[in-house]
């Protein structure tokens, strides 16, 4: 369940951070910002650049191949707990993520590595779902649509990458991610468990619910490291197209 809230934070996050650099100067489209390795307020101008491409995010940027962000659409994520609970959501689409704002952003050029953290208000996430296992000693079983509301949420991603060559040119390849997120609230609505009993069904979202911090603690390490996996291999399929002296011009 909160896999849908972290999604978020590193999807559409990472395409900016990629796009806002990510073409060469001759070919750049007006609204995007190119921001220098030699400019001593490079941090500053990277948010800025974020800053101008919010309307664009929200209906897309075709020429990027960036899809919009309003709702943001996931096809499929998979989580497992330790104990055995098991939830597999699909079609997700997640509403809100053009209300982020950036709290922090760090880029170090030697390593390659930005960390940085940034903040969403109110999430609305739709999905399908189809989850077996406990949760709370209660057994959970069933498939169906799932809606959830989320306030307050934060998250914190470490991006590090590397320098490899291709063709005499240097090109940037993100080895690792880190992702930490925080939920301040959340409900959701499991609908047609155990084929559609109400009665099970509202005493296991009733627990959920009542349960929600728990839940989040118990499945967040699984969810972090799906989705680390997952927006990897979305940001190497964006900076892989381009030589890092288009990236990062001096």
């Amino acid at each position: 369940m909160a896999t849908r809230r972290s999604l978020l934070f590193s999807s559409f996050i990472l395409v900016l951070l990629a796009v806002c650099n990510g073409q060469k100067p001759s070919t750049i489209p007006s609204y995007i910002r190119v921001c220098k390795q030699s400019d001593p307020n490079v941090e500053n101008c990277m948010i800025d650049s974020i800053e101008s491409l919010r309307p664009y995010l929200v209906r897309g940027i075709p020429e990027f191949k960036v899809p919009p962000i309003e709702p943001l659409n996931i096809k499929s994520i998979n989580a497992n707990q330790g104990s055995g609970f098991r939830i597999t959501l699909t079609d997700v689409k997640a509403y809100g993520c053009s209300d982020f704002t950036i709290n922090r952003l760090k880029l170090d050029m030697r390593t390659n590595t930005i960390d940085f953290g940034l903040n969403l208000p109110n999430l609305y996430i739709e999905s399908n779902y189809e989850v077996d296992g406990r949760v709370f000693l209660l057994p959970i079983r069933g498939r169906g649509p799932m809606r959830g509301n989320f306030t307050n949420c934060k998250g914190d991603v470490v991006l590090r990458g590397a320098l490899e060559k291709r063709g005499g040119k240097d090109y940037l390849k993100y080895k690792s991610m880190d992702i930490k997120i925080q939920v301040g609230k959340g409900r959701l609505n499991l609908q047609n468990l155990f084929g559609g009993d109400r009665t099970l069904g509202t005493v296991v979202n009733d627990a959920i619910n009542a349960n929600f911090d728990q839940l989040m603690k118990e499945l967040k390490p699984q969810i972090e490291r799906a989705i680390a996996n997952f927006m990897l291999d979305t940001a190497n399929q964006i900076v892989q197209n381009f030589p890092y002296a288009d990236l990062f011009p001096k």
